[in-house]
């Protein structure tokens, strides 16, 4: 396993908390103006981040319980099985968009708890599967690596990377204020 992938659950669960306490800390410190209507040229505001993380944080539940990832992410099954991410997300923001923080944070929270309990669960020997172990009849997903590389990229990794984003948001808005 690559070393930028952890080694445990327990370090699996300590990679996932760390960066997931980085993205809270920017998020919920954020006044709700700056959180709920700073808007990327697409139409995203951090609050929509927030949402589009908690479908793919619930897909890898839904994932590793046997349901359709489809479901856990909230989108038609013929959408997800197109294979095309990017209509995968814009449906998920279209969905979520007029949703309110509280419902959006709340949810967070509660993803969250199911799948920590769900990783302690299915144990480190059960992530090392493929990921058509958990969803053989699923076709188009296996590339014959561990589930666990995608709970990260589900995870600690796609925290980042929207965290880097939410910044830049609020960095581009900050500066068309100061003007």
């Amino acid at each position: 396993m690559s070393s930028d992938y952890p080694t445990s659950v327990p370090e699996l669960e300590a990679r996932i908390e760390l960066h997931r306490a980085q993205l809270l800390d920017l998020v919920d410190n954020l006044p709700a103006q700056r959180r709920d209507d700073v808007r990327d040229p697409a139409g995203w505001s951090a609050k929509d981040h927030m949402a589009h993380l908690n479908m793919w944080e619930r897909s890898m539940h839904y994932l590793l319980t046997g349901q359709p990832r489809h479901e856990g992410l909230g989108v038609a099954q013929e959408t997800y099985l197109a294979h095309d991410v990017d209509r995968i997300n814009d449906e998920i923001y279209r969905k979520h968009r007029d949703r309110d923080w509280e419902s959006v944070r709340s949810e967070f929270d509660a993803v969250h708890e199911d799948l920590m309990r769900t990783l302690r669960d299915t144990g480190w020997d059960n992530l090392q599967r493929t990921y058509s172990y958990f969803a053989p009849d699923e076709p188009g997903e296996e590339r014959g690596d561990p589930v666990v590389y995608y709970v990260a990229g589900n995870t600690f990794f796609h925290y980042d990377l929207h965290r880097g984003w939410i910044e830049e948001l609020l960095a581009g808005a900050g500066d068309e204020e100061s003007r």
